[in-house]
């Protein structure tokens, strides 16, 4: 039970999920098999880490079997249903969250049934404006479908009279509706593959239509609201719109609009903190100061929360910008203030991570290897940061075999890590390149030419912890 596909669905849910997910398995519109209530029930009191040795196949069988012979195929047949009527819940709480609208399936079953003045009354009220609404994939599918059917009920009242149906616009005004839903979806795509293209390298070939979508997105006539948005999204994607980052930045921190749905404004905040973390690659100090304003209003708006939990690597990127911004005091209240929406079973490693990472910056080494070396199993993200954190701290205290041994293992990881994409390799293979030069030089076995060095690495080429190897190599020609 621990190692199953539906233990693994269930340990994403929040306390509150398994109450309505009881009340789904309880409901006879869904469910008949009282057995799987039952089972349900016995195994959402070891949520979430299903541990229990209830939970053993035998234990569960002879629960709810009583003393018949254990049947395996019972078991995994349970198991099995339980996580089709979970995944069904999934997609109807997906379908609420989302705004997906029914109204194109009523009318398609009014329509059907010939129950037209029905029909004609829910139309109306369907195709009524409303007041501000968020302008998503699901608003124009669904206007587009709403339309549709009016389409088809007016083509079947008219059957034997089509010439009524000239110049009534409807069909016009359907059309228009298709190109709008295709229009958004299409510029979201796009949006989504010049981030590629930055970021991992997307192959140019992929990109081939990209003019001419562009041109039939600027030919189109009054535009809904959310496409001035589109268009931000699409110029900031390409990271060299300073212009459209100021003012994407001035829209999604004021707030002045309700018309993008949640998925869009995490679109238009991840663009903007892609945007920060290329010129902070860079060695860029400008953007600093933007990125720690740019999560805090992430976190204002609530979107840090997922289903009552934190994204590990949203709480890690506040402590982390926060310590560049020199707000160590802000980072140890943060922490205490929300380690409760960590997942419990990362929140350990992620607490002992970013206190190391405090630790690291006030100097305080022995403290800071103290917490890193309680990280087990870290994911990617902490690992590769505690393996620079730790090339950091050797340096600090002169141990400079240790920063080469670690900064050896840390490149062969990088190359034999299939999960990195080239662009990340390359930001972090050019810290631990500059970090081996720089032990070199310190322990005399390198001489370069540094003033010259130091302007090549200002001046060109993203890295890592950036300003971290120009101040430690400003200071060596200081000493030199």
């Amino acid at each position: 039970m621990h190692n199953s596909k539906l233990a693994d669905v269930l340990r994403t849910f929040s306390t509150k999920e398994m109450r309505l997910l009881a009340d789904f398995v309880s409901s006879p519109y869904h469910n008949k098999n009282k057995t799987i209530i039952s089972f349900f029930s016995i195994m959402a009191k070891d949520h979430p880490s299903f541990n229990s040795k209830n939970l053993g196949k035998k234990k569960l069988f002879q629960s709810l079997f009583g003393k018949n012979k254990f049947d395996d195929v019972k078991i995994r047949g349970l198991l099995s249903d339980t996580l089709e009527l979970a995944e069904q819940f999934l997609a109807f709480e997906n379908m609420k969250k989302q705004g997906f609208s029914s109204d194109p399936f009523l009318l398609h079953e009014l329509n059907t049934r010939n129950l037209d003045v029905l029909f004609e009354i829910r139309s109306k009220k369907m195709l009524a404006p409303g007041q501000d609404p968020v302008q998503d994939k699901w608003f124009f599918l669904n206007r587009f479908l709403v339309s549709a059917e009016n389409s088809d009920e007016l083509w079947k009242l008219n059957d034997s009279k089509k010439e009524k149906l000239v110049g009534a616009n409807l069909f016009e005004n359907t059309l228009n509706q298709l190109t709008e839903f295709y229009a958004y979806e299409a510029m979201r795509i796009l949006t989504r593959m010049t981030i590629l293209q930055y970021t991992m390298e997307y192959p140019d070939s992929g990109l081939a239509n990209t003019d001419k979508l562009l041109q039939f997105f600027e030919s189109m006539e009054n535009p809904p609201g959310v496409f001035s948005y589109l268009k931000l999204f699409q110029r900031v994607a390409t990271r060299n719109d300073d212009a459209a980052y100021g003012d994407l930045k001035d829209m999604l921190l004021n707030q002045t609009t309700r018309i993008l749905a949640r998925h869009e404004i995490l679109t238009g905040f991840d663009l903007l903190l892609v945007y920060c973390y290329s010129n902070n690659a860079k060695g860029s100090r400008n953007y600093v100061k933007d990125t720690f304003s740019i999560l805090q209003k992430y976190q204002e708006l609530g979107l840090h929360l997922e289903n009552g939990f934190m994204e590990d690597a949203h709480f890690i990127n506040m402590i982390i910008v926060a310590l560049k911004n020199s707000e160590i005091e802000w980072a140890k209240k943060y922490i205490s203030a929300n380690e409760s929406f960590l997942r419990k079973e990362n929140r350990e490693n992620i607490i002992n991570y970013c206190k190391g990472s405090i630790a690291e910056v006030e100097k305080k080494h022995k403290e800071a290897l103290t917490y890193l070396n309680q990280v087990s199993n870290p994911p990617l993200l902490i690992n590769m940061n505690i393996k620079a954190m730790l090339i950091k701290i050797y340096y600090e205290k002169g141990d400079l075999n240790q920063v080469m041994n670690t900064c050896n293992s840390f490149n062969k990881f990088l190359r034999n890590n299939s999960k990195l994409s080239v662009f990340q390799k390359k930001i972090w293979r050019s810290f631990v390149d500059s970090s081996i030069l720089l032990a070199k030089i310190k322990s005399g076995t390198a001489r370069i030419d540094l003033a010259q060095w130091i302007e090549d690495v200002e001046s060109k080429g993203e890295m890592i912890v950036k300003a971290w190897v120009l101040k430690k190599a400003k200071e060596l020609k200081e000493t030199n």
